[in-house]
């Protein structure tokens, strides 16, 4: 079963399931914790304010259905990811991603069933970045300056691999072991540190992976290039990194700018068109299940199953059945026709 969620859907769900004693809320000081609705997931997110205009996000939990979460576009403030566990939204466990303020497109978000997310999110209002930089001569340094951008322009995305430092950062924000002031002393430090740390890795170009959210044509050619492989390889896709290699680019950008150009990300638009190809194959009623599984690169039968599922609504076997008997009815209708044109 999918689900497909707006946001807006998204956060009534929180409301409606509150009155109702389903999700359990707590709120403490500057502190709010909210366990998901169960037809959701099972875990929690918590928001800590430390000040006003920044705001610490740590999100804990597994989902218990397929979902989709589509936003529309909408101002973005300044947000540090560090994902710890699971993937979500094109972010991968032991990845970070800085993204500047400007205006979010919108776009659909994958949320795969039985899969534990853990990720760390801070978000920052932009004009509270130049406070830790007050008394010199210019606001911003000028390398961080692509990171205040105006309501009406595009954000970017910085990606980059979570370091050690990093790692024990994050672990030491997930084990506070104070309380009230201090613990929000704590985690401020910890959640400054994390920023320093990533705003290092941004400037230091060897380590960096930039994607802007403005394409460059060649990079646009090349995602071209790379959905060409998917759909001529539906039986034996390449890896995300294979692919990537393939067609000259780092997995970020491709991953990023697929997702851009396409609307979906490479594994979406492969899965669609495997699913279309396999329909084909099994309209003819001269291929098996479990051919039709095979020739589109599924080795279990049960992932086919259930990704024919959520794609058409129903079990490979069953349209099968059905395509074959209507093929019958058909031909039936056909032969008659023909013996009273005979007659």
């Amino acid at each position: 079963m999918t689900i497909t969620l707006s946001q807006k859907d998204f956060w009534e769900l929180f409301h409606e399931a509150e009155p109702n004693g389903e999700i359990a809320y707590q709120s403490k000081n500057c502190e709010i914790t909210l366990d998901y609705p169960q037809c959701l997931a099972k875990g929690y997110c918590r928001d800590v304010q430390l000040r006003p205009g920044l705001l610490l996000s740590i999100e804990d939990y597994v989902n218990q259905e397929y979902w989709l979460l589509k936003s529309t576009s909408r101002e973005h403030p300044l947000e540090f990811h560090f994902q710890i566990s699971g993937i979500f939204g094109g972010i991968s466990a032991g990845k970070n991603c800085l993204f500047s303020s400007g205006l979010a497109p919108a776009e659909t978000i994958e949320c795969p069933a039985n899969q534990r997310i853990l990720a760390v999110i801070i978000h920052m209002d932009p004009q509270l970045l130049g406070t830790f930089v007050a008394g010199q001569s210019e606001p911003l340094p000028k390398e961080l300056k692509p990171l205040v951008k105006s309501v009406h322009e595009p954000y970017d995305i910085y990606s980059g691999k979570t370091t050690p430092a990093m790692q024990m950062a994050l672990q030491q924000i997930l084990n506070c072991p104070y309380q009230g002031l201090t613990k929000r002393m704590y985690l401020e430090s910890k959640v400054i540190e994390l920023m320093a740390l990533q705003f290092r890795q941004l400037l230091e170009d060897d380590k960096t992976s930039v994607q802007s959210s403005i394409l460059r044509p060649d990079d646009i050619d090349r995602i071209h290039q790379a959905k060409d492989i998917l759909s001529q390889n539906l039986d034996k896709s390449p890896s995300l990194l294979e692919l990537a290699r393939q067609v000259g680019l780092n997995d970020c950008t491709l991953k990023q700018g697929f997702r851009q150009v396409f609307g979906t990300t490479a594994f979406g638009y492969l899965r669609d068109c495997r699913m279309e190809q396999a329909r084909k194959l099994l309209a003819t009623g001269q291929t098996s299940v479990k051919e039709a599984a095979q020739a589109v690169g599924y080795a279990s039968p049960t992932s086919f199953n259930a990704a024919f599922r959520r794609k058409f609504g129903t079990n490979p076997s069953s349209y099968s059945f059905s395509t074959q008997r209507t093929t019958m009815e058909i031909a039936g209708g056909a032969g008659g026709e023909k013996k009273n044109l005979a007659s």
